[in-house]
């Protein structure tokens, strides 16, 4: 996303006009699911106002009448199905330049993905070596961005980064260290959070199994698990693996909940 900065503050006169202070952009996110909308946002005291309402003209009225909110200054934050997204991470030994990384990434997209990439929607993230690439076919996320019409989505992101980012706000006084944040709903979602990247894995089997095999396999040191689990799932059992790690289990929320905070934290340093 690029953002047009380019204010004009050249003196005019002797003495400077007082600059107007720019009202903060606010973002909302938003997730449908089921015919509903459901919306999360924070507040200036950094309060979670969250909701659910029928139709996208209601939410907009809700933002207006019930939090006072000024429609021009929100950026309408939503996420694309983990299943149209293709993901790849790359590892280089030496530190590339930005014009070097988007070679790169045009590269590996031209060489990856069967179909041209005019029609391709894609996003990167570079970190400490690790390139970490995601792409979809632009008909789809079009069609995902129809969903919300009239309203205009100011960012699309990836699901991924989303958890990343709901699990770093809900953890943020507890996990300590090098993280495994598991995402249980009808699936398992592993996210392996390390100084040097993140690493992401999806299991479908049963999440005891998969989560005691999985830490023994890996060649990580693991300091904190964190876990959320849909508020419509049984409770699941982490003996297995709670004698030998910090185990954090956040309050149950719903999945929309979830992902519309990670949504909403778009941009904050989480």
């Amino acid at each position: 996303m690029f953002f047009n900065l380019g204010d004009d503050y050249t003196m005019k006169a002797i003495f400077p006009p007082r600059k107007k202070g720019k009202k903060q952009t606010i973002n909302i996110g938003v997730f449908y699911l089921s015919n509903c909308f459901y919306y999360t946002f924070l507040s200036k005291d950094l309060e979670v106002k969250s909701g659910c309402v029928e139709s996208i003209n209601r939410l907009q009225q809700c933002l207006i009448e019930k939090y006072q909110l000024d429609l021009r200054y929100v950026r309408y934050v939503s996420v694309l199905p983990f299943h149209l997204i293709w993901r790849k991470s790359y590892y280089y030994p030496q530190t590339l330049t930005q014009y070097a990384i988007e070679q790169q990434v045009y590269h590996l997209l031209e060489q990856e993905l069967p179909i041209e990439r005019e029609q391709v929607w894609f996003d990167y993230c570079y970190q400490q070596q690790h390139l970490e690439i995601y792409a979809v076919r632009q008909e789809y996320a079009e069609q995902e961005i129809a969903k919300y019409a009239p309203l205009k989505l100011g960012v699309l992101d990836v699901l991924p980064r989303v958890l990343l980012r709901a699990f770093r706000h809900l953890s943020s006084n507890c996990s300590v260290g090098n993280t495994l944040y598991c995402y249980f709903t009808t699936s398992l979602i592993l996210l392996l959070d390390l100084p040097q990247k993140t690493d992401v894995f999806v299991l479908q089997e049963n999440i005891a199994f998969n989560l005691e095999k999985y830490l023994t396999e890996l060649n990580q040191t693991i300091n904190t698990i964190v876990v959320f689990q849909d508020q419509d799932t049984e409770n699941i059992d982490l003996s297995s693996v709670s004698e030998k790690y910090l185990i954090q289990q956040l309050p149950k929320i719903s999945v929309s909940e979830f992902i519309c905070l990670g949504c909403a934290l778009w941009g904050k340093n989480v």
